[in-house]
């Protein structure tokens, strides 16, 4: 059998381990899963996540009997599933006790040239950025951690990112050391000013992370690196999924760069199973402004 730690990107154990300093990972034996065991505040229990962006499974069919030995230890789970390989809504239902419809990704179907789909303001901001915009293929994507740990505090700064999504650079440097990563990077005179990491993953490459410092935003250097990586991924690959935007509804300006480059789109959800009953009701009654959409529920204050 397969190692899990030879999986590429999120399949792989060490994707989770990452995330260390928030929690504990905790790797499913039945499906190869993994999940982030959090303490909850100071009450002596604990649930769990699943890791930042989304949640990769390499065997679904055993996820529900891993879920149902966790009782013992966990007050919850919730994670969001992989669109591009999770199974269907009513499956999802089966295992889970709360599925709720969450952000649409935007996605290509590949084997066609790029300016067949690719929307023509995108083209012309490409084409304008790779005129002034070296682009070029990272040959050792873990070499670049410090680099991206600098880029990525200016996106940090721009949209208040904090927490667990803000990203070591302990943590860029294990995840841009996972198998499957592929990373292109910008520069201008020399200097990189922007990355972006992906993971190929089987017949799917799953956009990670991207970076970008104040020049690559005036220079539009994000659509010079798109352009690269999708002419480079199309060749091995069959589908390419750029994920979603800040919005549930997608109506935001990430949406709008990301809807530019797709030739589909995958629904994607948030689900969550109640390990223990008693409790997950106890610590969910004092919770103020959750309408039953946010889960756990007991977690609706650290949506401030």
């Amino acid at each position: 059998m397969r190692s899990a730690w030879s999986l590429p990107g999120y399949f792989n154990p060490g994707y989770v381990a990452s995330f260390e300093e928030f929690g504990r990972p905790l790797l499913l034996p039945g499906s190869g899963a993994s999940l982030l065991e959090r303490p909850i505040g100071d009450t002596g229990l604990r649930d769990a996540m699943g890791a930042y962006p989304m949640f990769c499974c390499p065997d679904w069919t055993e996820l529900s009997a891993d879920l149902d030995a966790l009782g013992d230890r966990l007050v919850s789970v919730v994670l969001a599933p992989d669109p591009m390989t999770a199974p269907q809504p009513e499956a999802l239902e089966a295992t889970f006790d709360h599925v709720r419809r969450y952000k649409d990704h935007f996605v290509i179907r590949t084997g066609r040239p790029l300016d067949e789909f690719v929307s023509k303001r995108h083209r012309q901001h490409a084409r304008n950025a790779l005129r002034r915009v070296e682009v070029e293929l990272c040959e050792e994507p873990a070499r670049y951690a410090g680099e991206f740990d600098r880029l990525f505090g200016v996106l940090a700064a721009r949209h208040q990112i904090r927490g667990l999504r803000r990203f070591s650079q302990a943590a860029f440097e294990r995840q841009l050391a996972l198998p499957g990563t592929v990373m292109f990077r910008a520069m201008v005179d020399g200097r990189t000013v922007g990355l972006d990491s992906w993971y190929v993953q089987g017949s799917c490459a799953q956009g990670h992370l991207v970076a970008l410092d104040e020049t690559a935003y005036e220079l539009r250097a994000g659509y010079a690196l798109k352009w690269r990586l999708i002419e480079y991924l199309s060749d091995g690959v069959e589908w390419i999924n750029l994920g979603g935007g800040r919005s549930s509804d997608n109506s935001d300006g990430l949406s709008a760069f990301k809807r530019g480059w797709s030739t589909d789109t995958k629904p994607s959800w948030i689900c969550g199973s109640i390990l223990q009953g008693d409790r997950y009701e106890s610590l969910s009654a004092s919770a103020s402004g959750n309408d039953g959409a946010y889960f756990p529920a007991y977690r609706t204050a650290e949506l401030g």
